[in-house]
């Protein structure tokens, strides 16, 4: 009977629409600051091995301000990410390791920072992404699956070039960091 089951699992046609509901916790290197999120992805999938669609979601972080150049804990920031995913299963199995890979934009609402005396100064916090995971996925049946990933995601980040008692210069440098998820397939 487990044969049977086995089976008929592998012989399953996912082909058509999918979705994942994905919650992620993330660190960043350039702040070491926690975040975490709740995504949608809705996509094709082609076969029992190739899915691609487009996600997006919302994620609460904390960002720093700085106060000559030392960095103070800032309120809150709500990041909303628009990305388009692509995600390869390497076997198709029961439990299945993943390679995925999500590309996008991410739109936030942390908009200035404080400088010396208090100055805020306007900077960019919205940013390019691209963010690559390996992982497992777990079937539940022929249609639904639970999965658990790690990955590094590279991003675009302020850099303040130059800082004067009313004002600060910013550039755009390259951050990372490494995330971890949990997922639903259906």
């Amino acid at each position: 009977k487990k044969q049977d089951t086995i089976a008929k699992w592998k012989d399953a046609n996912l082909r058509g629409y999918g979705s994942f509901i994905d919650a992620s916790w993330a660190i960043d290197s350039y702040s070491l600051m926690m975040s975490g999120g709740l995504h949608y992805i809705g996509g094709y999938q082609a076969n029992n091995c190739i899915f691609f669609g487009v996600g997006t979601g919302i994620n609460l972080a904390q960002t720093y301000e700085w106060d000559h150049r030392e960095p103070q804990l800032s309120p809150n920031a709500w990041n909303v990410p628009v990305y388009a995913y692509l995600r390869t299963n390497f076997i198709n199995n029961r439990c299945s390791p993943f390679f995925a890979l999500s590309a996008g934009y991410q739109f936030s609402t942390r908009r200035e920072l404080l400088v010396a005396f208090d100055q805020p100064v306007k900077y960019k916090t919205s940013a390019i992404f691209v963010n690559p995971q390996l992982g497992v996925d777990f079937r539940i049946n022929p249609k639904h699956s639970v999965y658990v990933a790690a990955g590094a995601t590279l991003f675009q980040r302020p850099e303040i070039v130059e800082i004067t008692p009313m004002t600060a210069t910013f550039g755009s440098g390259l951050g990372w960091g490494i995330d971890l998820h949990l997922g639903f397939t259906f």
